[in-house]
């Protein structure tokens, strides 16, 4: 598997204007792009059967909304939901905020706070099914350091081993 996917985003605003994906995983290969004419609330995609889709004023895609959720201040406890627009379709995307706990990592031990979205639509390798747990760290930087996901053919594991 060997997939690019890079998000632009407003860096005031916290919202995407253009994503793209570049994705080769065994025979599957495809190209998709996204443009996000927030203004107007419609994405032009070459997705196909997409073409030109109305969105929710600051939706977001599924790379972006991870700085979006960082910009929030996170309580354990506390549900939000964030507008995105994910493979062709509109989703509500709803996280919670769990417990507090100290990560280790390659990088170094982090006071974290958990984050677990609830997955959406149907992808090649990610579900609604399953399960994704988001570990960020408890200050203001909220940097991503571990997740851990559970997936149709397996399981996901990304650790933080340097930063600057």
């Amino acid at each position: 598997m060997r997939d690019y996917i890079c998000s632009t985003i407003d860096a005031r605003g916290l919202y995407p204007v253009f994503f793209q994906e570049h994705i080769r995983e065994g025979r599957y290969a495809d190209r998709r792009w996204a443009l996000y004419d927030q203004a107007n609330r419609t994405v032009y995609s070459n997705r196909k059967g997409s073409g030109t889709v109305s969105i929710k004023l600051f939706s977001q895609d599924f790379m972006s909304v991870l700085y979006y959720i960082r910009s929030r201040s996170l309580t354990p406890g506390d549900t939000f939901s964030v507008p995105c627009y994910v493979h062709g379709k509109n989703y509500d995307v709803f996280f919670r905020c769990g417990k507090r706990k100290e990560i280790d990592t390659k990088a170094g031990t982090f006071d974290c706070i958990s984050v677990e979205p609830t997955l959406v639509g149907e992808g090649r390798n990610f579900s609604k099914k399953d399960k994704l747990i988001l570990w960020l760290t408890d200050d203001d930087r909220h940097m991503p350091v571990y997740v851990k996901s559970k997936i149709k053919v397996g399981s996901v594991v990304g650790e933080l081993i340097h930063y600057e």
